[in-house]
């Protein structure tokens, strides 16, 4: 723990100094509620790609928002977005997780995907920071991933369906 200088030195002696630099803090996780409780899936909590309800494991270090339109048209596509983010001060792992529709909601990854009764009830992301280093979430990085849903043409008015993030 401590804030430290940096120096610089090249092979010729030039050298330069950066005073304070660098500071070497205790872990912060962002405020999150990560201890104790029970596993609520199959799967080692600090491992990448469990179970999200895996106690103090890194799934639960990230931040995830699911977005859906609270009222879409029938057999019309709609837009959904998945913002994720890492508050606490240490990176993460890359993250794998899966998001869930029911029967009458098929996804994909594109408009098109949906073409001809296509797409898919569950799909399966990698939640990386985009423009960030390969396999990690840094520190305050975030990421954003836009999907496409379509129901069935055949849904009765007023159906209320869910979405699972997992």
């Amino acid at each position: 723990m401590g804030i430290y200088d940096v120096t610089l030195s090249k092979a010729d002696t030039a050298f330069a100094v950066l005073q304070n630099g660098f500071s070497v803090v205790p872990a912060n996780n962002g405020g999150l509620v990560t201890g104790g409780g029970n596993n609520t899936g199959s799967g080692n909590g600090n491992a990448p790609g469990c179970d999200p309800g895996a106690a103090s494991g890194w799934n639960s270090q990230l931040v995830a928002e699911l977005l859906v339109p609270e009222y879409v048209l029938r057999a019309w596509p709609f837009i959904i977005y998945i913002n994720y983010s890492n508050p606490t001060n240490f990176d993460i792992p890359a993250q794998v997780r899966t998001l869930y529709s029911e029967d009458i909601i098929k996804m994909a990854f594109t408009k098109q995907g949906l073409d001809n009764n296509a797409g898919v009830h569950a799909l399966t992301l990698e939640l990386t920071e985009q423009g960030g280093p390969p396999g990690i979430i840094r520190a305050g990085g975030s990421g954003s991933i836009v999907l496409y849903g379509k129901s069935k043409s055949t849904v009765p008015a007023h159906t209320i369906t869910m979405f699972r993030l997992q």
